[in-house]
């Protein structure tokens, strides 16, 4: 069995990948007109802006987060999932040995692989 965390979810997310995975997944869903008038363009558009102007202030001085979802950020715990998701679902599907069971909760996930493929799949997980 192996049990790990994400270090620094939020923060470690890159903003590229938040919204070509979002991107695919709006693409993908038949019922967004049922929830929303808004087009996936202008939801790119906004979800972009969220994510790749974040600012905030330490010691009176302005900062720019150039990497990574901002700690705080409403949206920050969805995309999170969205690319966590992601990463597992790929990594589980082109696992040579699949692990017998994946639990997720947030960022700390508990999963069985067999001794000799632990190594392989961990690898698998850090390249997607």
């Amino acid at each position: 069995m192996v049990s790990s965390d994400v270090k620094s979810l939020f923060t470690s997310i890159p903003a590229d990948l938040a919204l070509t995975i979002a991107n695919e997944r709006l693409q993908k869903d038949q019922d967004l007109a049922e929830r929303t008038n808004m087009s996936i363009s202008n939801i790119m558009r906004l979800l972009e802006f969220v994510l790749k102007h974040n600012y905030f202030q330490h010691d009176a001085i302005h900062y720019k987060r150039i990497f990574g979802c901002a700690m705080g950020s409403p949206i920050s715990p969805v995309i999170a999932d969205l690319v966590m998701e992601e990463i597992e679902e790929t990594a589980i599907a082109t696992a040579p040995h699949p692990p017998e069971w994946w639990f997720r909760y947030v960022d700390d996930s508990h999963t069985c692989l067999k001794d000799v493929s632990a190594n392989c799949f961990c690898a698998s997980l850090l390249r997607t």
